[in-house]
């Protein structure tokens, strides 16, 4: 492709991409070092919304290939979409893939632009997600290609993650803010190539909106929070979080809060005045040891790791619990019980979905709308942590 648009990128960019970019308000920031005519390159990302990709691509000038979620192949007609007609590269999210290495790879000699979201997921607060600058560093130098680092401005603050809807108002700027030359990528140490990724691609909503200000002018800011919040800082009480409009309250001891039109926290009795804070600090609340109620839902799957395999379809009526280190699973007669010591992987795609393996399962399990599947995979994060393992 060399850069160029494949056939059905072109139409999309000419008919769906112009809505995309008047709805989003969208707009590019170049700076000078940046240079998009020295590809092939890999094009680094922040993560924020599901149409992240598609706004990126809409916006640049160039072709990228993207990495996306193995989940968007499960079927034959969306992988024909994504795989075919747009190029993307399939990556089951949370494991190692040598296969996703070997198509870059392929990617790459062809002269084709690739893009990837190092994170693997998106943000819930608008910080950035943990992730390995140092593999990234490594494969900069095993592939011998420049760099390219975006930033995504206003995007966490337009749609995040856990709320309900679009909040109009918001712009969105694609920022490429920085660029490795080959040169560089061919010469500097390792060390070097990983501490530049880590600078470059730092980003923080707290931080950029303190230099950008903004005003949500919308009554509905909070709805949806609660997927975030799933831990009261009042009570610790876990999954108590309701919200409506623009408060959110806890519906064991009543505590309030206020999300402001500056995206900020109010409230006479939690302490936190930014999300990131109230986040940060249930995540690290959790243990292992802790139980939760029992909640319903309404999608749960079964599948392997094969990109093109097809997902079965267990229940769409079910309950699930984490007590006791294991998740247990309960619809009709039946009574799973999967123990976290034999979780592999565990991350959340979209729609709220969590996907998960047990062994050489692939479990795809989805809750009812306003539960929180955040807490789950914190849950598997802090179970990982309390064994040593990263």
């Amino acid at each position: 492709m060399d850069g160029k648009f494949p056939p059905f990128v072109r139409l999309i960019r000419h008919t769906w991409s112009h809505w995309l970019l008047w709805h989003f308000k969208v707009s590019l920031k170049t700076e000078p070092e940046v240079d998009l005519n020295a590809g092939p390159f890999i094009l680094f990302s922040n993560h924020c919304g599901t149409y992240d990709p598609l706004i990126i691509s809409s916006v640049l000038p160039v072709h990228i290939r993207w990495i996306t979620g193995a989940y968007l192949f499960k079927t034959r007609f969306l992988r024909f979409l994504f795989e075919k007609l747009i190029g993307c590269i399939p990556k089951q999210q949370g494991q190692s893939d040598f296969d996703t290495v070997r198509k870059i790879m392929r990617c790459l000699k062809a002269r084709d632009n690739v893009g990837i979201f190092p994170e693997g997921t998106r943000t819930w607060d608008g910080n950035m997600v943990p992730y390995n600058a140092k593999v990234l560093a490594k494969m900069l130098r095993m592939f011998k290609v420049p760099a390219v680092f975006c930033s995504l401005e206003g995007c966490f603050a337009s749609q995040p993650r856990w709320a309900d809807s679009h909040r109009k108002g918001m712009g969105i700027c694609v920022h490429l803010t920085h660029m490795i030359s080959l040169e560089e990528i061919t010469t500097l140490p390792v060390s070097e190539i990983q501490q530049r990724i880590s600078d470059y691609l730092d980003f923080s909503n707290d931080r950029w909106k303190s230099e950008n200000p903004y005003r949500i002018t919308s009554q509905h800011r909070a709805e949806g929070i609660q997927r975030m919040f799933y831990m009261c800082p009042v009570c610790h009480r876990i999954g108590s979080v309701v919200s409506a409009g623009n408060s959110v309250k806890c519906s064991t001891c009543g505590a309030k809060a206020q999300i402001t039109e500056t995206d900020d926290i109010k409230s006479e009795n939690i302490e936190f005045t930014s999300m990131s804070q109230w986040h940060e600090w249930e995540a690290s609340e959790m243990s292992s040891g802790i139980c939760f109620k029992k909640e319903h839902g309404v999608l749960l799957q079964t599948g392997n790791s094969d990109d093109t395999g097809r997902l079965k379809t267990l229940s769409k009526n079910f309950t699930a619990k984490l007590q006791h280190r294991t998740l247990c699973i309960r619809y009709r007669r039946t009574v799973m019980v999967l123990p976290f010591k034999k979780i592999t992987s565990f991350v959340i795609n979209a729609k709220f979905t969590m996907e998960f393996f047990c062994g050489d399962v692939l479990y795809r399990m989805r809750l009812d709308r306003n539960l929180s599947p955040l807490k789950y995979q914190e849950y598997y994060f802090a179970f990982k942590a309390e064994k040593g393992e990263k």
